[in-house]
């Protein structure tokens, strides 16, 4: 049962976010991490963006020099696509 992000309290290992929901709760893992309470440790680079995408917004991730990116939508950036981009609205 998912009662808190407290340490005490949340499941979620390897600094995991609880996220609590009408089913119970679930955990959001950082990027690296995988498993239903972020237990398993991606060891290569490539299992990243195929297990876990840190890409948001619809980002497509690649492997890029030992590392991965992101493809960000239009209107979207940040190194995962975090991050919207504000435009002006235009009056005709």
């Amino acid at each position: 049962m998912f009662y808190s992000n407290t340490a005490s309290n949340c499941p979620c290992r390897n600094n995991g976010t609880c996220l609590i929901d009408e089913s119970g709760g679930h955990c959001t893992c950082p990027v690296g991490y995988t498993g239903a309470r972020c237990e398993t440790e991606l060891t290569t680079i490539s299992a990243t963006c195929s297990y876990t995408n840190p890409c948001k917004n619809g980002g497509t991730c690649s492997i890029v020099n030992a590392d991965y990116t992101c493809a960000c939508r239009v209107g979207t950036t940040g190194r995962n696509c975090e991050s919207g981009i504000w435009q002006p609205i235009r009056h005709s």
